[in-house]
């Protein structure tokens, strides 16, 4: 639950140690299973997984049940505009 975050305008999750190809299978993954559409996004020399305003509150909705409540600041529902 810590490994990611929200800057109110998109959820990232750190799947920096993933190699490109299995970041590519969890992208497939949150597509086919729920319909949220993710992008993978370099960070310094690294990528990782973003998932857009437009698809947050989705994602929030999925994850909400499971998260403990030390991590509710993690499930804030960015501001759309």
């Amino acid at each position: 639950m810590d490994d990611g975050s929200n800057n109110g305008k998109n959820i990232t999750l750190n799947t920096h140690c993933f190699s490109r190809e299995e970041q590519r299978v969890i992208q497939r993954f949150l597509k086919d299973k729920f319909g949220i559409e993710a992008t993978i996004v370099k960070d310094r020399d690294k990528y990782k997984i973003a998932i857009g305003v437009h698809e947050c509150k989705k994602f929030i909705g999925i994850v909400k049940p499971y998260v403990i409540k030390s991590m509710n600041y993690k499930i804030l529902v960015p501001v759309t505009t």
